[in-house]
């Protein structure tokens, strides 16, 4: 049975409600890192009897992610096909180096998929903004975690933390006091000039790389935190593409893109 995003939505809000799953007669087995990523956060979120990653079958989405859920090999899981890369606090004089070699590493990893060495570029450049709102506004950059996976004309990378999650990192400033739940954060933090620093700090939370980086490109993006996910998917994807659902809760926040090139 394969473990996607679907499934696992699935079944997370199922076991979340108290429904009886049998999952003694499910073999799960996973091709993409982020609901792996995921999978990790819930159970330590709230939703416990979901599956151990030691049920999920061997692949290679999974050896980019055991470091995130076994706590070693920080930062030193790193090829041209999958890498892994716990965030470290600056004061770290070693930070530098590892995630400027992680980055060079996820180019190659994207260009040797097939993305363009210029959309790889923006990819990359994405990629560290994202990594920078960890320290940004998580509240627990010892949390974070970045890694990519590449093959078969794909790209997908995911950047997440368990940290106060996108509803209370924008409801900490007065200019989105009024939102209502995570699945309004979601939709706000995606846009231009909004952050916790409010409006007047005409300061964003780097998601604009994303879009220009996915032009031309299919794509799959997903964005998920607290009880809600927001995901923007097809050609060329935008914001006027956003699909935003309610889910079983997930500490901190996620963000997980899939590219490929079309045709």
């Amino acid at each position: 049975m394969l473990l996607n995003f679907s499934l696992l939505d699935d079944l997370a809000l199922a076991l979340s409600k108290g429904r009886a799953v049998d999952l003694r007669s499910m073999r799960f087995e996973a091709n993409e890192l982020g609901p792996l990523v995921e999978l990790a956060l819930m159970k330590t979120g709230g939703v416990a009897s979901l599956p151990t990653l030691d049920s999920i079958a061997p692949c290679p989405a999974r050896t980019a992610a055991a470091p995130f859920f076994e706590k070693h090999a920080r930062g030193k899981l790193i090829t041209d096909q999958v890498g892994a890369y716990f965030v470290t606090p600056r004061t770290d004089p070693s930070a530098d180096l590892k995630w400027t070699e992680f980055l060079v590493w996820a180019q190659r990893a994207a260009e040797k998929a097939g993305i363009h060495k210029r959309v790889a570029q923006q990819l990359v450049g994405a990629i560290g903004e994202l990594e920078d709102n960890i320290h940004l506004h998580s509240q627990a950059v010892d949390t974070g975690y970045v890694g990519y996976r590449a093959g078969n004309n794909e790209f997908e990378f995911v950047v997440a933390d368990a940290g106060v999650g996108i509803l209370n990192s924008l409801k900490s400033c007065p200019d989105y006091a009024d939102l209502k739940d995570a699945g309004d954060a979601l939709q706000f933090a995606l846009q231009d000039g909004v952050s916790r620093y409010g409006r007047s700090a005409q300061r964003g939370c780097g998601f604009r790389p994303i879009f220009v980086g996915l032009a031309n490109l299919m794509g799959m993006l997903r964005f998920r935190s607290g009880d809600h996910v927001l995901v923007i998917d097809g050609q060329s994807p935008d914001l006027a593409m956003a699909r935003v659902q309610q889910r079983a809760n997930l500490p901190g926040f996620v963000t997980s893109i899939t590219c490929r090139n079309p045709g």
